[in-house]
């Protein structure tokens, strides 16, 4: 499967994922991973993807969440007294369950920016409001206009992220909108007042 895939260029290409797609993409030998050691073998990623069952990057953000959890109660040592820690242990047979936070948080941390898991949606200043889709999905049953979304942002099923005849290298790059040119060139400006405006802040 994977040579017929190879033969005819399937490949993974998102301009903008939305977080949910993020969340569920696969941490293992993830498209989006910097280039570095691979740390899928060592003995806390062979934990995570055994005992604590971690397969997606949202499952990886999870399982990291102990390390800034507001409550503080998490230490640095195998022998954590928190109660995510705790509940590692005795429930998933975790012997060190900090140093498997802590794989989990460097495996997010190597995702280039566009795959980082961040709490908001990149905006790409092209995707319709929730307004315009909601009149969309009206306009939809009653056979109405639809205005065409013109989003670059890409949301589950994953299977979407996936083209055939792919030519080009995937581009992990952020995609952000080029500035807006302005219609009348900068220009040096030399104004004169008295002192009282100055003194008005105006």
């Amino acid at each position: 499967m994977l040579k017929c895939a190879r033969k005819y260029g399937v490949a993974l290409d998102v301009v903008r994922p939305a977080r949910a797609l993020r969340e569920v993409m696969p941490i293992w030998y993830h498209p989006g991973l910097a280039e570095q050691q691979d740390t899928a073998k060592t003995a806390a990623a062979t934990c995570l993807r055994a005992r604590h069952g971690v397969t997606t990057v949202g499952q990886c953000v999870r399982a990291a969440q102990r390390l800034t959890h507001p409550d503080g109660t998490h230490r640095a040592n195998p022998s954590c007294s928190c109660l995510s820690c705790v509940r590692d242990r005795v429930d998933l047979a975790c012997p060190n369950p900090h140093r498997c936070a802590m794989a989990a948080r460097k495996l997010v941390d190597r995702l280039h920016a566009k795959w980082q898991p961040v709490d908001r949606d990149p905006c790409d200043g092209l995707t319709l409001t929730r307004r315009r889709r909601e009149e969309n999905e009206l306009a939809h049953d009653e056979n109405g206009r639809i205005v065409f979304n013109p989003t670059l942002t890409l949301a589950p099923p994953l299977a979407l992220a996936f083209w055939a005849f792919h030519i080009r290298e995937t581009n992990n790059a952020v995609a952000r909108r080029p500035p807006r040119p302005f219609a009348v060139t900068g220009e040096e400006v030399e104004v004169f007042t008295d002192c009282y405006a100055f003194e008005r802040d105006s």
